[in-house]
């Protein structure tokens, strides 16, 4: 990107002018330059070069997935949600400029920029964390608890090797947001929340002696760990559970993460991960803020339910 990036200034007249226009600019200036080179842009465009678009460009093929099922899939996991507290959004498909960089450790190169400063949703989970912060900033009452849940088709820049992933997948997110009470009561209930939810509806899929949990703790979390330990005691009968400390330092979540594994052959599939992370303390800003994300790939709980399916449907019939 760098040589790419050194190559441009040359093209337009040099650093100055590279300086000039990311930052001198005011932000409606930018826009209204970003909108009339689309335009220009755009004018030149034939249809034949807009099919060939269609049929080259990873990021807007069609997804593979049967839309009845990921729909069904979706309506199902959103109405267990709300069941149990979660308010159901529907989100737009942009976010502002910067939702995922300014907040978190996620390069902008990873996000798809866009126009009227606004880029390409690629995570529903910072659209979630900004919603439960304008509540907060909203309504000062301390005891305020904020839960909001949704499914999108999250769109990725970053290229993928494995071809499970792509461009865009569908996926379903949840995030709660409280003021800290002590003693990590809401944390610990909370994650427990989040990790009990995503195990028992993948349950409901998958043999559960396929799936387990861990639970990564950095050493300052050793007291949040047992706390949630004790009310993870009800999943320790079915579930796989293991503590771990990360084997490295991860700076998007705070203290602790956990995932939910899929045993696939030799293989463990990450089907739902979640953790403690500060962005609300960033945005309200109030450092007593508590916020706990999760997320669950619809893709890939689909296309390995397919999987599953007809593996079992082989040994039966070999039986």
């Amino acid at each position: 990107m760098g040589k790419l990036i050194n190559k441009i200034k040359v093209k337009i007249g040099g650093e100055k002018i590279f300086s000039k226009i990311t930052r001198n600019l005011t932000g409606s200036e930018f826009n209204s330059l970003l909108i009339d080179i689309f335009r220009q842009r755009t004018a030149q465009i034939t249809p034949t070069d807009l099919m060939k678009q269609f049929e080259e460009n990873r990021f807007v093929k069609p997804s593979s997935l049967d839309p009845l099922k990921a729909k069904s899939f979706e309506l199902e996991w959103l109405s267990k949600a709300k069941e149990i507290g979660f308010n159901p959004i529907l989100l737009s498909p942009l976010a502002p400029l910067g939702s995922c960089a300014a907040v978190g450790t996620v390069s902008q190169n990873k996000i798809i920029s866009a126009s009227r400063g606004t880029e390409v949703l690629a995570d529903a989970t910072n659209m979630l964390a900004l919603q439960i912060a304008k509540d907060f900033r909203k309504n000062q009452d301390k005891t305020l608890q904020a839960k909001y849940v949704t499914t999108h088709q999250h769109v990725r820049a970053q290229f993928f090797d494995n071809p499970a992933f792509t461009a865009h997948f569908a996926i379903f997110c949840m995030a709660s947001g409280a003021y800290d009470r002590g003693n990590y009561e809401w944390e610990a209930q909370s994650l427990y929340e989040h990790i009990h939810f995503h195990y028992q509806n993948l349950c409901q899929y998958f043999d559960p002696s396929r799936l387990s949990v861990k639970v990564y703790f950095k050493d300052k979390a050793v007291q949040l760990k047992s706390a949630l330990a004790r009310l993870l005691v009800d999943l320790n009968t079915i579930a796989q559970i293991k503590y771990e400390r990360p084997e490295e330092d991860n700076k998007y979540y705070q203290d602790i993460q956990f995932k939910v594994f899929l045993q696939i052959e030799e293989n463990k599939i990450d089907l739902a991960d979640g953790g403690l992370v500060d962005w609300s303390q960033k945005l309200i800003p109030n450092n007593k803020h508590k916020m706990v994300i999760s997320g669950c790939g619809i893709e890939l709980v689909l296309k390995f339910l397919e999987l599953y399916q007809s593996e079992k449907s082989s040994k039966s019939n070999k039986n």
